[in-house]
C-alpha cells in the first residue's frame, strides 16, 4: 500500500518512484496507522462511526495493537462487536499473540455479555475428557469445561517406547493396517510440535509406501542434502553427467555455466568445476570402497560438510539428517536399497491431488480435524522445545490441547523415553509434566519395549496388485543412468 505522506521515521518505508518519495506500508504498518486514527477523535467523528457491526472471529490470536484496535471500537463507536475464540487455543506467541486475550477484552469493554460455548460436536467424550483435564492447567478466567455431543468413546492411548523410531514404526504399520482394511489416509494426521521430529515418521511411511503430504518443511528426499546423496550414490552404479552436474553445483564458484559444461560432459572446465569434479570422483571413488549404506553415507557426509565448510550450514543439522537414514537399517543394507528408498520419498509418495496421510506441525493442523490423530514427543523438554520462550510452559499447554482436540474418534500419544538433541546428543527423558495426573488419568497407558512389523508385507503386496508391478514404472532409470537435460534442473541452470 502507498502512503501520502511518511508515518514514522523507520527505514524502509520510503523509496523513491516515478513521482517522488512514496512512502510504503507493510502489515504491521496499515495496523499502528488504525490504532492512531482510532483514537484520533475528530477523524472518528468524520469516518469512524458508520460500522454496524463488527465479527472478529479466533480473538484468541489477537496481538496487543490488534486488541487496542477493538477497545477503541468499543469505547467510540455504537457498532455491536462480536468476537468469538478461545484462550486455550493462543498458539502464536511468537507472532506476537498475547495470552489471555478475552480476558483482558472482559476486562476493558464496557458492556459485554459472554455466551460460553460448552457442547464439542467433532471429538467423543473421551477425547473431550483429556482436552479439559489440559484446560485445567492453565490460567482461571477463559478455560470452559466442554462435553462432547458425540457421546462416549474410546479413551485416547499414551504410549512410552524406547525411542523415536519405535513410535514411527508402530504409526506406519498401524496405518498400514486402517489402509489395507479400506480407510482414506486423508483421515489420518501424525501431529508434532517441532519438525524435527518428523524425519523418523517419513522414513517408515516411505518404508511402507504410505503416501503423504507434509506441511512445514521439505520431505525428507527433497532435503538439498539428502538429494545430493541419491546422486553420489547413483554415480556408484554408473556414470551420469546429470549427477554429476548437480553434485558440482554445490561447490562455491560453480555457477550456471559451469554446471551446463558439467552436464554437457565438456574437457575443458572452468577452474572451479574442474576442482568440483576432481572432488565428485575422489567421493565417488571412497564410496564404492564401501558393501553398505551405512558406510557410503559415512563417506558422503564427511564429504559433504567439507564442500559445505565455507557456506555457514549447521553442520550438527547436515550430520542428523543423513546419519538418521541409516541408524536404524537392518544388517547389510545396500546403497541401492537406500537410493531406491530415497526415489520413492522424493518423487512418487506424494500423490498430487489424491489422498494423502497428514504430515505437519501443530500449528498447521490448526482448524483442521481427522478421524485418527497420533501425537509425537510427549517427554520432558521434548514437546516444549519449538515454543514461545516467554512463557514456554502455557503455550506447550495450550499446543498439546489444540493437537488433542483435533481428533474426532482416534487419538494416541507417544512418549519415547530418549530422543535425539543436536547440542547434547542422545537424551533420556520421561513423560512430559504437560500431562497432568489428572490427564495421564484420562489416557489408556501402555509400554512398547519393541515392536515387529505386521502389516508391512501385507501393505506392499497389495500395493503391487492395485498397481500390476512395482512403484517405479518399467523402464524409468534410476537417476544413476544419465537421464539428460529433460530432467528438472536445480536453481543454477
Amino acid at each position: 500500500m502507498v502512503h501520502p505522506r511518511p508515518l514514522d521515521q523507520k527505514t524502509g518505508l520510503t523509496r523513491k518512484g516515478a513521482g517522488g518519495l512514496l512512502y510504503l506500508l507493510d502489515f504491521d504498518d496499515l495496523l499502528e496507522e488504525w490504532h492512531r486514527l482510532i483514537y484520533d477523535t475528530d477523524w472518528y467523528k468524520r469516518t469512524g462511526n458508520h460500522y454496524g457491526s463488527v465479527l472478529v472471529d479466533e480473538a484468541q490470536d489477537c496481538s496487543l495493537v490488534q486488541l487496542s484496535i477493538l477497545t477503541g471500537l468499543s469505547i467510540y463507536s455504537e457498532a455491536s462487536i462480536t468476537v468469538v475464540g478461545d484462550d486455550s487455543q493462543s498458539i502464536y506467541g511468537f507472532r506476537g499473540t498475547q495470552e489471555g486475550v478475552l480476558r483482558k477484552m472482559k476486562e476493558t469493554a464496557r458492556k459485554m455479555e459472554t455466551v460460553d460455548i460448552t457442547s464439542n460436536y467433532r471429538s467423543h467424550q473421551g477425547i473431550v475428557n483429556l482436552a479439559n483435564a489440559i484446560q485445567e492447567e492453565l490460567p482461571a478466567g477463559g478455560a470452559v469445561e466442554m462435553v462432547s455431543g458425540r457421546g462416549l468413546g474410546p479413551m485416547p492411548e499414551l504410549v512410552l517406547t524406547p525411542d523415536e523410531r519405535v513410535a514411527a514404526s508402530m504409526i506406519a504399520d498401524q496405518v498400514a493396517g486402517y489402509i489395507l482394511r479400506g480407510e482414506d489416509p486423508e483421515e489420518i494426521a501424525v501431529l508434532y510440535s517441532s519438525s524435527v521430529q518428523a524425519l523418523p515418521v517419513e522414513k517408515e511411511l516411505v518404508r511402507y509406501a504410505i503416501p503423504y503430504s507434509k506441511h512445514g518443511g521439505l520431505p525428507v528426499g527433497a532435503q538439498r542434502e539428502v538429494l545430493a546423496l541419491s546422486y553420489a550414490i547413483a554415480l556408484c552404479k554408473s556414470e551420469s553427467t546429470y549427477c554429476r552436474a548437480h553434485l558440482a553445483c554445490l561447490f562455491k564458484g560453480v555457477g550456471r555455466a559451469g554446471g551446463k559444461k558439467v552436464l554437457d560432459g565438456e574437457e575443458k572446465l572452468p577452474g572451479a568445476a574442474a576442482h568440483a569434479v576432481s572432488e565428485i570422483d575422489k567421493m565417488v571413488y571412497r564410496m564404492k570402497l564401501v558393501p553398505d549404506a551405512r558406510g557410503a553415507v559415512s563417506v558422503f557426509k564427511d564429504w559433504i560438510l567439507d564442500v559445505y565448510s565455507d557456506a555457514g550450514v549447521n553442520a550438527k543439522e547436515v550430520d542428523r539428517t543423513l546419519m538418521s537414514l541409516v541408524e536404524n537399517a537392518p544388517g547389510g543394507f545396500s546403497k541401492e536399497e537406500l537410493l531406491q528408498m530415497l526415489e520413492l520419498s522424493n518423487e512418487n509418495l506424494y500423490q498430487q491431488g489424491g489422498k494423502n496421510l497428514y504430515l505437519g506441525t501443530i500449528h498447521s493442523a490448526k482448524g483442521l480435524e481427522f478421524k485418527r490423530v497420533y501425537i509425537l514427543g510427549l517427554s520432558e523438554n521434548l514437546f516444549t522445545r519449538s515454543v514461545h520462550k516467554s512463557s514456554p510452559y502455557r503455550e506447550a499447554l495450550r499446543l498439546l490441547y489444540v493437537a488433542v482436540t483435533r481428533s474426532k474418534e482416534a487419538l494416541t500419544m507417544f512418549a519415547p523415553s530418549s530422543y535425539y538433541c543436536h547440542q547434547r546428543g542422545t537424551c533420556f527423558a520421561e513423560v512430559s509434566t504437560l500431562l497432568s495426573p489428572e490427564a495421564r488419568g484420562c489416557c489408556a497407558e501402555s509400554v512398547v519395549p519393541c515392536f515387529t512389523p505386521k502389516n508391512l508385507a501385507t501393505l506392499k503386496d497389495h500395493y503391487f496388485r492395485e498397481t500390476g508391478g512395482s512403484r517405479r514404472k518399467k523402464g524409468r532409470p534410476y537417476r544413476g543412468e544419465d537421464l539428460g537435460p529433460a530432467r528438472s534442473m536445480p536453481p543454477a541452470f
